[in-house]
């Protein structure tokens, strides 16, 4: 029972620390996305502007 009660703990840390590696990962990828993303719309606005003169 004793072993029971440690492997469930260690279950429930492991989980705890994967959902943390997780959030960590999700938040990682949102910045670089957001990166990725504001670089192409300035592309994208300065080739428009750059066209339109």
């Amino acid at each position: 029972m004793f072993i029971f009660n440690a492997l469930s703990y260690c279950l429930k840390l492991h989980k705890i620390i994967w959902l943390d590696a997780f959030s960590i990962f999700v938040c990682m990828y949102s910045v670089l996305f957001y990166v990725i993303a504001r670089n192409v719309v300035f592309y994208v606005v300065r080739n428009y502007l750059f066209y339109e003169r």
